[in-house]
């Protein structure tokens, strides 16, 4: 079997692939058994210039579905952010005390246009908090909620 198969398999199962170094990472957790354990360690080499590979073809509205987390030195920032597909790889580098970054946070980062200044400020927040970025529409939906409160805290229509 080589790797592009065994890649496909796993992400099959449910699984996300992820390289930071010469680790690979695997989530979700549950999903790990005994013979992805073995696969792992077996062609681990392979699998790793598998990911590569394909993090280097990829294109932001390809990652959701590709099941990766991809590894980028910003030169804005002066440090490595990651790129990832889903939530659970997410979670998983944030465990780990790592800034990553979804194709809709990314998206959002895009239309903004913050400027040099304004994604350091962002990453910094997202560092500090271990958080995602909000939704600007959600964000404008609860401002104008909190606006209708009554002076005694009792929301509105």
């Amino acid at each position: 079997m080589n790797a592009t198969s065994i890649y496909n398999l796993l992400q099959s199962k449910g699984l996300i692939l992820g390289v930071v170094g010469d680790k690979i990472r695997i989530s979700p957790p549950e999903l790990i058994n005994d013979e992805v354990k073995a696969l792992m360690q077996e062609h681990k080499a392979d699998l790793i210039a598998e990911v590569r590979r394909r993090a280097e073809m990829i294109t932001l509205d390809e990652l959701p579905d590709a099941a990766l987390a991809i590894k980028v030195h910003s030169r804005v920032l002066g440090e490595d952010i990651y790129l990832v597909s889903g939530s659970s790889m997410l979670d998983m580098l944030k465990a780990e005390g790592l800034v990553a970054y979804t194709p809709s946070e990314l998206k959002e980062i895009y239309k903004a246009h913050p400027g040099a200044d304004g994604l350091r400020q962002i990453h910094e927040i997202k560092k500090q908090f271990h958080g995602s970025i909000i939704n600007r529409g959600k964000r404008r939906k609860e401002n104008r909620n909190d606006n209708r409160r009554d002076p005694d805290g009792v929301q509105g229509p």
